[in-house]
């Protein structure tokens, strides 16, 4: 067994041998470069669920670059996948750092309460068709909006991601003097008109204060919701009901889960890191993203992870909850933004641990 502190001399030793590749030896060390940062890196993760996620996802680079070999895979899906990898380490970095950092767990909350207040603030402003961000780039370059707008998207650029933004940023609010700005937020939550969002903020809510207060008052205060529900979003529920099978999103993730079944092998080992699923955008569902991707395998160390994961910082917890709710129905782990609160979080969450350890 090669011991993990030598894994890096014998890589560097073994990197100019390594010729895996159709014609462009750098770009064969490069890929098993990232591969070998990735089980570098989970020898430090001590968390049994991320580290085995990481080992997996270092194999399946070691298997493009092979597949490369015998031309069974393009240069397009490596080279897909070499970004996406570099997005995992860049992940992982942020992760550990939070986990061992000596930096006070205040100073994290305050800092996540900070940019949902930024975000925020300039989100109201768009609301009455004032955007700082969007006149300073103007004065640079020739930008256009993506959306109305009047559009609360803060920085974000669309107005579920910053509903995700601000809703896994929720839970921190739950402190002394940070409470005054909780019903500004929630109008906001609102005025996003994200439903996704909405719900995982129900789910977060009613984890966090479960003990606190009884389950009538629990149900009461979901009424306002469901009359949001019903009242502004009635003609996406009667769609939703009557048409399922005609909602675009749906569809997309039928289709990325046909092309994963298709094969034994792609059900249990997914189609591969950053496969495409025949869409030019991501699928709006990291759940159905982490099968297509990493198979029955991915799922299972994922939802290993959930199962297992410290739920002693109460407020940690609940924004990790909602942050998977919100990943139901979109993207946010893709966004770096709404990905970096994320790591955060869950870096909070591991560091608990780590420290009671």
């Amino acid at each position: 067994m090669i011991p993990k502190d030598k894994l890096l001399l014998i890589g560097y030793v073994g990197f100019p041998l390594i010729i895996f590749t159709g014609g462009v030896i750098h770009q064969a060390q490069k890929v098993t470069f990232f591969a070998l940062c990735f089980f570098l890196v989970a020898f430090m993760i001590q968390n049994i669920w991320l580290r085995a996620f990481v080992f997996y996802l270092g194999t399946w680079l070691l298997y493009l670059l092979v597949s490369y070999l015998f031309s069974a895979a393009t240069n397009v899906p490596v080279n897909m996948s070499i970004m996406f990898c570099m997005y995992m380490v860049l992940a992982i970095i942020v992760f550990s750092y939070v986990v061992h950092s000596k930096t006070s767990k205040e100073i994290f909350y305050n800092a996540i309460c900070a940019g949902a207040i930024v975000q925020s603030v300039l989100a109201i402003l768009q609301l009455w068709d004032l955007d700082p961000i969007f006149q300073g780039y103007n004065w640079i370059v020739d930008v256009k909006h993506g959306m109305d707008k009047t559009a609360a998207v803060g920085t974000l650029g669309n107005n579920n991601f910053y509903a995700a933004y601000i809703t896994m940023s929720l839970p921190f609010f739950f402190r002394k003097w940070w409470w005054y700005c909780i019903p500004p937020l929630i109008a906001m939550l609102f005025a996003a008109i994200t439903s996704t969002a909405i719900v995982a903020t129900m789910v977060g809510c009613a984890w966090y204060f479960w003990p606190k207060l009884r389950k009538r008052w629990i149900a009461l205060g979901l009424l306002p919701f469901m009359a949001w529900l019903l009242i502004y979003k009635q003609s996406w529920t009667i769609y939703f009901f009557d048409r399922w099978q005609d909602l675009d999103r749906i569809q997309w993730w039928i289709a990325a889960i046909k092309q994963t079944c298709g094969h034994w092998l792609g059900v249990l080992f997914g189609m591969g890191p950053s496969a495409p699923w025949g869409g030019a955008f991501p699928i709006h569902n990291e759940w159905v993203t982490i099968f297509h991707h990493f198979g029955l395998v991915g799922c299972f160390l994922a939802g290993g992870y959930i199962l297992t994961i410290n739920r002693t910082n109460r407020m940690a917890y609940a924004a990790f909850l909602i942050s998977c709710v919100n990943a139901m129905g979109t993207y946010p782990w893709h966004l770096a933004p709404t990905a970096m609160l994320t790591l955060l979080i869950i870096g909070l969450l591991e560091r608990e641990k780590v420290n009671a350890d």
